[in-house]
């Protein structure tokens, strides 16, 4: 709650609820990171929070939470984007270079499993 606050008194102040959710993903979402469960949380408890207004308390409509689209454009990983990861990269180099069989299976949820052989 308190960071909607901050978002709603922050400049330039919104004007609506996509103006809202857009400007409280731009203040808050830098430590947070994409496909993860924080944005989809954070938007739903600012969704909610515009619903409520709205609906019970007689704010004006254009306060109404955007589509569940606007506010997925916010949550999911962009595709092709690529975070580099030194550390495990090291680490896989390190156990290819003494093996002589590697299995790699990557799945959807973005798990990988890595079986080796001596």
């Amino acid at each position: 709650m308190r960071r909607v606050l901050e978002t709603i008194s922050a400049n330039p102040k919104p004007r609506d609820g996509r103006t809202l959710m857009k400007r409280f993903a731009e203040i808050h979402f830098d430590n947070c990171p994409a496909g993860g469960q924080g944005r989809k949380r954070n938007l739903g408890d600012v969704e909610a929070f515009l619903e409520f207004a709205v609906k019970k308390a007689g704010t004006l409509q254009r306060w109404l939470p955007p589509d569940k689209e606007f506010k997925r454009s916010f949550t999911r990983r962009k595709r092709g984007v690529k975070i580099p990861n030194a550390f495990i990269y090291n680490r896989f180099r390190l156990i290819t270079s003494t093996c002589s069989k590697i299995t790699l299976d990557l799945f959807a949820s973005g798990q990988f499993l890595l079986e080796v052989e001596a």
